[in-house]
C-alpha cells in the first residue's frame, strides 16, 4: 500500500505500507529514515515528540548505544541493567555499577572522592544485619555478625573483643593532656572478661627480641623494653604489692609501707625496715637471725649476728658470713667472716676464714693476727700496746724447704713503665711505713717514716728514714740506704763511685758528724768527728787510742799523755867486735851484737825490709877510727852503705886519724826501701879498718 502526498507530515511525500512494513520517503524519492516493522519502530535520524510518548508495552532499543534525555527519566517499575552490563555515570564513565551474576560493583576512577550523603548512613546485609552504622555528626560503628567491635567516640575509639595490629602510631598528642595514650577497659563480669594484652610473635628461636618498646624524644631514646623472653628492661619500675614467682605464689617479693619483705614457701625470710634495717631470718623469728643495719644514731652500717640464745659464752660463734660449699650433704665452710663472742656483752672476735681454716683474725681488743689466733698475748710486748702479728707457723722441728722461711710483710707498687719514676719528685716511692700521731693538735700527723725511693727505673731504689725535726714539723731525711749500699746519715749524697760509702752530715758548718762507740756503761768511748774544720779521731775518756789490724793486734798507739808508740815498727842496732867478708872490692862487716831486732829484720850484717812494711827508714853508722894497730901507719878509712845484693853505692864516707889517736864518727841517712830490699855497711880494701875492740854500730827503724 503507498500513500501519496500525506500533506499533514511535512517532508513526507509518500508511505508506503507492504509485508507488514510501513515506509515513509521523502519528496525526492528517498527513505525519510523511518519505518514501522511490526512491533519494531526503525529509524535512521532519530525520533524526535513535542509531547510525551507512551509505549503501552515494552520499549525495546535494538543497536542502541546512548539515551539522551534533556529532561528525568522516569522509570515507574524500575531499570533493570542485565548481568555483566554497566549502568554509567559520566562524561568518561568515571562511576559505574554493574553485576556479573553473583557479585556487584560500585567502581569510581575520577581524581576526586566518591561522597556517600546521609545524615545517618548504615551498610547491611540482605537479611538486615548491620555491617557499617554512621549516625550523624556522631560516631561510626563497625560490626561482626550484627555485633558492634569497633566504635569512634568523642574522645577515641572503643574496641570490644580482641583487636589484632601490626603497629600502632600515636602522633598527635597534646602536651600536658592527661588522656593521650592506649586504654583497655572492660567490666569485671569474671575472670574471663578482663582485659588483657596479648603480643604474639612467631616461632621459637630469638627470644631476645624486644616485644614491647617504649621511647621518648619521639623515638630518639628508648627507655622500656619487654622481650620474648620475659626480660624487662628500664629507669625504674613502680610496683603496687608483690614480685610473685611463676608457677609458685609463695616465693614473692612484697612491698608495703616502707618496708620490702622476701617471702619463700610462705614465709617471710628477709625484711628491709623503713629505717634501712635489713633482717634475714634463717630459721624463724627468734632464731638466729643475722641483720644488716644502719646504726639509728648515724650513717654508719652495721652488720649484727644473733644466735637466739640469752646470755654470754665466750668463743661461741655468732654467726659467719661468707661463701659455704654444699655437696647436697654435708656444708663446707669455703671461705666466710666468723663473729664470736667474748667473755662479756661488749667483747668479741672476728675471724676470717678460707679453706676452712682460720688466717687472719681481730681480737676484741683491737689486736690482729694474720696467722696468729692469739695476737698480743705474747708477754715479751711487755704494753698494752695494739699489735699487728704476722706468724708462719712451722709443726715440728724445722727441717728444709719453707719450713726455714719466717712470715714476709710486702709492700708492693703494682705499675707498667717503671722508667716513669723521677729521682727528682720527693713522692715517687715503691712503698712506706709511716709512724702517726695526732689529736687534731698543733705538730701532729705523720711523725716519721720509712720509705723505698724510686730513683728513675726499677732497679735503682734507696731505702730513706725521715724523722720530723729537730726544727718544723715536715719529714726531712735522716738516713739512706742506697741500691749500691751506700749509707748516708742526714745527706742524700752518698754516693761515691765504685767505693761503699758512709756519710755523716752535721746540722751546721762547725759541728760535722759524729760516729760515737763505747762499751755498756759508757766507762770506755771513742768518737770520729768533725769539729771546728778539723777532723778529729779521740777517745770520750782517758784511755790511749790504739791502731791496729786483725782483730786485737796493736800497731801503734797514742798514748793519754800524747805519746804516739808503734811497738812492732821495723828497727834494729847491732854492735860489737867486728869481723869482715870479702865481698868485691869491698868487706862487708859483721856486727858481733844484735841490741834488738823489731820484726826479725837484721841476720848480723845485713837488715831486710819486711814483706808489707816498705818506706822510708832513718839508717845511722857509729865507728871509732882506726889506731896504729889496726891500720899500721895507714890511718884513713872508707866506708859505704849499700842496698841490694849487687852492691849499690848509695853513700860513702872518709875518716882520717894520726898516730893512735881515735876519733868517733856518726853518720845518718834516710833511704826509701821496697819490700826484700837489703842494706848493709862495707869497707873498701884499699884503706884501713876501723877500731876493732868495739865502740862501733849500727841501727834503721821506720819512720814513714
Amino acid at each position: 500500500m503507498t500513500i501519496i502526498n500525506p500533506n499533514s507530515i511535512a517532508g513526507i511525500t509518500s508511505v508506503t505500507a507492504e509485508a507488514g512494513v510501513m515506509n515513509f520517503y521523502k519528496s525526492d524519492g528517498t527513505l525519510a529514515g523511518l519505518q514501522l516493522n511490526g512491533v519494531n519502530f526503525n529509524t535512521t535520524s532519530g525520533i524526535s515528540t513535542f509531547s510525551n510518548l507512551y509505549v503501552g508495552g515494552v520499549l525495546t532499543y535494538e543497536d542502541v548505544k546512548n539515551v539522551d534525555s534533556i529532561g528525568i527519566v522516569t522509570a515507574r517499575e524500575g531499570v533493570v541493567i542485565p548481568d555483566t552490563k554497566e549502568l554509567k555515570f559520566g562524561s568518561s564513565a568515571e562511576l559505574k555499577i554493574s553485576n556479573n551474576g553473583n557479585a556487584g560493583y560500585i567502581q569510581h576512577s575520577g581524581s576526586g572522592y566518591l561522597f556517600i550523603h546521609g545524615n545517618d548512613i548504615a551498610l547491611r546485609s540482605t537479611s538486615q544485619k548491620n555491617y557499617i552504622v554512621c549516625d550523624s555528626d556522631q560516631e561510626v560503628t563497625l560490626y561482626y555478625n550484627n555485633s558492634p567491635k569497633f566504635e569512634t567516640t568523642s574522645g577515641g575509639i572503643n574496641v570490644t573483643g580482641k583487636a589484632i595490629i601490626d603497629a600502632v602510631d600515636v602522633t598527635e598528642l597534646s602536651n600536658g593532656a592527661t588522656n593521650n595514650g592506649i586504654f583497655l577497659n572492660a567490666g569485671d563480669t569474671g575472670a574471663g572478661n578482663r582485659p588483657y594484652l596479648d603480643i604474639k610473635g612467631a616461632g621459637t628461636s630469638a627470644l631476645s627480641g624486644k616485644a614491647l618498646r617504649v621511647y621518648y624524644d619521639n623515638g630518639g631514646t628508648e627507655s622500656f623494653y619487654v622481650d620474648y623472653e620475659g626480660n624487662v628492661s628500664g629507669k625504674s619500675v613502680t610496683i603496687a604489692d608483690k614480685i610473685i614467682h611463676a608457677g609458685d605464689t609463695n616465693t614473692f617479693m612484697e612491698f608495703d609501707t616502707d618496708t620490702i619483705t622476701f617471702d619463700t614457701a610462705g614465709s617471710e625470710r628477709v625484711l628491709i625496715s623503713s629505717t634501712g634495717l635489713i633482717w634475714a631470718k634463717t630459721r624463724s623469728a627468734e632464731v638466729r637471725r643475722m641483720i644488716l643495719s644502719g646504726s639509728p644514731s648515724n650513717a654508719s652500717f652495721n652488720i649484727e649476728a644473733h644466735d637466739g640464745e640469752s646470755g654470754t659464752s665466750s668463743g661461741d660463734v655468732q654467726g659467719k658470713l661468707g661463701l659455704f660449699y654444699n655437696d647436697g650433704s654435708t656444708l663446707t665452710n669455703t671461705a666466710c667472716i666468723s663473729f664470736e663472742r667474748g667473755s662479756s656483752a661488749a667483747d668479741g672476735a672476728m675471724a676470717f676464714v678460707t679453706n676452712q681454716a682460720e688466717r687472719l683474725r681481730i681480737t676484741s681488743d683491737g689486736d690482729m693476727g694474720l696467722g696468729a689466733n692469739n695476737p698480743g698475748a705474747d708477754p715479751a710486748i711487755g704494753n698494752d700496746a695494739t699489735v699487728f702479728e704476722i706468724r708462719q707457723t712451722t709443726t715440728g722441728n724445722i727441717t728444709s724447704g719453707n719450713n726455714r722461711k719466717g712470715a714476709v710483710l710486702r709492700l708492693k707498687h703494682e705499675a707498667q713503665w717503671e722508667n716513669g719514676y723521677q729521682s727528682n719528685n720527693p713522692n715517687d716511692d715503691l712503698g712506706r711505713v709511716e709512724f702517726v700521731t695526732g689529736d687534731n693538735s698543733a705538730g701532729e700527723g705523720v711523725r716519721a717514716a720509712i720509705r723505698c725511693r724510686n730513683l728513675q727505673y726499677y732497679n735503682l731504689h734507696d731505702l730513706a728514714f725521715e724523722t720530723v725535726g729537730p726544727t718544723g714539723t715536715s719529714l726531712t731525711e735522716k738516713l739512706r740506704i742506697t741500691s749500691k749500699g751506700d749509707v748516708g746519715i742526714n745527706t742524700t749524697g752518698v754516693s761515691y763511685g765504685d767505693h761503699i760509702y758512709l756519710g755523716i752530715r752535721g746540722n751546721s758548718t762547725s759541728r760535722g758528724g759524729v760516729v760515737h762507740v763505747g762499751n755498756s756503761d759508757h766507762s770506755v768511748t771513742g768518737q770520729f768527728s768533725v769539729y771546728n774544720s778539723k777532723v778529729w779521731v779521740h777517745s770520750g775518756t782517758a784511755h790511749p787510742l790504739v791502731f791496729g789490724t786483725g782483730g786485737a793486734n796493736e800497731h801503734a798507739t797514742l798514748t793519754t799523755n800524747g805519746y804516739f808508740n808503734i811497738p812492732n815498727q821495723p828497727a834494729f842496732k847491732a854492735s860489737g867486735t867486728l869481723s869482715y867478708t870479702d865481698w868485691n872490692s869491698y868487706e862487708y862487716v859483721n856486727f858481733g851484737t844484735e841490741n834488738f831486732d823489731n820484726a826479725g829484720a837484721w841476720n848480723g850484717y845485713s837488715f831486710t825490709c819486711p814483706t808489707g812494711a816498705a818506706g822510708d827508714y832513718l839508717f845511722q853508722v857509729e865507728f871509732l877510727s882506726p889506731g896504729a894497730a889496726d891500720n899500721g901507719n895507714n890511718n884513713y878509712i872508707l866506708f859505704a852503705l849499700f842496698i841490694g845484693t849487687a852492691g849499690q853505692n848509695l853513700w860513702r864516707q872518709d875518716w882520717s886519724s894520726s898516730g893512735d889517736n881515735k876519733n868517733a864518727s856518726f853518720s845518718g841517712m834516710v833511704l826509701q826501701l821496697s819490700d826484700g830490699d837489703v842494706v848493709r855497711v862495707a869497707f873498701h880494701k884499699s884503706y884501713g879498718r876501723p877500731y876493732h875492740a868495739g865502740y862501733n854500730s849500727f841501727s834503721g827503724c821506720k819512720i814513714s
